[in-house]
């Protein structure tokens, strides 16, 4: 490739009609030339393939930021020595090198002040939506957290707060009030002014649960904006704080509601609480993010989600994304209710839940379910419908006396593998049924139903209410002979 410089250079000199020979040599023998323009259109604003926060719990993730999008960075010698790369690969271990570099600074390697030094001292972005910036949006916290690093803010503020952030939770365990302690190491007296800075509010879904529960789905970058945030109200609007001393400052924090924001898409909210220092007496600071030595606006991210988080569905509605369906059939087509499976009997000799990968090949009861979110618990029951009379029932335990009630439902017990702790994300699941349960016994030939239970976010797994659940058609198992 060619600078654009050099391409608009060969553009001119064509339309003025000369002409432009080009050499080209053989890539295995040319020079090496490192090239490094700036980037005016995406320089310092948050790469768009970064990944979202918040945690599941509503914490503020990502804590902050560092330049990992198009690095130059060393590589093995034997595959050139060097290479532009992005990701975390990149931004870790810069951040990794800023706390080293920090904690020698500090004379402290408390994780979490070094934290809180990083997060308040941080610089936030304009909102980017990969084709546009906005002059007068920062972009949500929840994608950048504080922002990017500035090591050098954060080695010499004279200022310490106790938190890296606040989380306000969701409209069931909404913070009504937080506090947070500000300290101040100066030899003398500074005065802060307390403001608060919209972030905006993002929608996590481009359809509401509420009115189109079968398209509700986590939609993609860029998510859907509004202008709508919270309102923070102080306990104090300006504090001075004498040198050596601290003092605590607290929050009331007010949500967008409706119908300012649809709190069926999820509107995650976010902002930043500023410290403007409005005395100086020390010498000016070269840093552009400071005001005096060690003296510079501080900021505390915050975010939280206008909507119940357990209101939310952890399964699909939509029709086409959960199906009663055969393994051994290629995109597992919908199959009718009361379709016959006839398959092996499970080997025994394995033990249970490490037995190996079903095969392709056979036709085993396949549940198949779409998550739209997250779960904490999830299991899949088989429901026991009839149960056929054979000639073997030796062969089947107590199990042909099926009287297990387990959250509110007449169960076999959970399919081999379940329950699932902590199931990551979005994603479809297939499950093939071999007959055989979590606790190693073989249900007998009968008919049966699967029922897919996925724990909502916030939920208690032993309430049934606190289970976003899913029934597929029934089916019959046959063994083979």
């Amino acid at each position: 490739m060619v600078s654009g410089a050099q391409g608009e250079e060969w553009v001119r000199q064509l339309n003025a009609g000369q002409a432009v020979t080009v050499h080209l040599e053989d890539p295995k023998t040319a020079r090496q030339v490192v090239y490094s323009p700036k980037n005016t259109n995406e320089g310092g604003l948050i790469s768009t393939k970064s990944s979202w926060g918040l945690s599941w719990e509503l914490e503020v993730k990502p804590q902050f930021g560092a330049p990992g999008q198009n690095i130059l960075s060393t590589y093995p010698t034997a595959r050139g020595s060097y290479k532009i790369l992005s990701g975390t690969s990149m931004s870790t271990p810069l951040v990794a090198g800023v706390y080293a570099l920090l904690a020698e600074a500090r004379g402290t390697t408390d994780p979490k002040l070094l934290e809180s030094l990083l997060s308040s001292t941080a610089k936030p972005a304009n909102w980017y939506d990969g084709a546009f910036v906005s002059a007068d949006s920062l972009a949500p916290v929840p994608q950048q957290g504080a922002g990017m690093i500035q090591a050098y803010d954060a080695a010499f503020s004279t200022t310490l707060l106790n938190v890296s952030s606040l989380a306000f939770n969701d409209s069931d365990h909404h913070v009504t009030q937080a506090s947070f302690t500000i300290t101040n190491l100066a030899s003398h007296s500074v005065t802060y002014s307390l403001s608060h800075q919209n972030a905006g509010t993002v929608y996590a879904s481009a359809t509401s649960f509420n009115s189109s529960p079968s398209e509700f789905v986590i939609q993609g970058f860029p998510q859907s904006t509004t202008p709508h945030s919270a309102t923070i109200r102080f306990s104090s609007s300006s504090i001075t704080i004498p040198p050596n001393s601290n003092q605590t400052i607290t929050l009331f924090p007010t949500p967008p509601s409706s119908p300012e924001v649809d709190p069926g898409r999820i509107p995650v909210y976010s902002g930043y609480i500023l410290l403007t220092p409005t005395t100086t007496t020390s010498p000016p600071d070269p840093s552009p993010n400071q005001t005096t030595q060690g003296e510079g606006i501080l900021r505390i991210p915050y975010a939280g989600v206008a909507v119940s988080m357990r209101s939310l569905p952890i399964l699909s509605r939509d029709p086409t994304l959960f199906s009663l369906a055969s393994w051994s059939e290629r995109d597992r087509p919908v199959r009718t209710p009361n379709t016959t499976f006839t398959i092996p009997y499970p080997d025994l000799s394995v033990k249970p839940n490490q037995g190996q990968y079903p095969d392709s090949g056979i036709p085993y009861p396949t549940a198949f379910f779409s998550r739209v979110l997250g779960t904490a618990y999830m299991r899949l029951d088989i429901i026991p419908l009839e149960i056929f009379a054979t000639h073997n029932t030796s062969s089947y335990p107590s199990i042909l006396n099926i009287t297990q009630v387990v959250l509110g439902v007449k169960t076999a017990g959970m399919a081999e593998g379940y329950p699932l702790a902590y199931y990551p994300g979005r994603g479809f699941t297939e499950d093939p049924f071999t007959g055989r349960l979590a606790d190693g016994s073989v249900v007998p030939e009968g008919r049966y139903q699967f029922i897919m239970r996925a724990l909502r976010i916030f939920g208690d797994r032993s309430k049934a209410e606190d289970y976003d659940s899913l029934t597929l058609p029934a089916f019959e198992l046959r063994y083979r002979k």
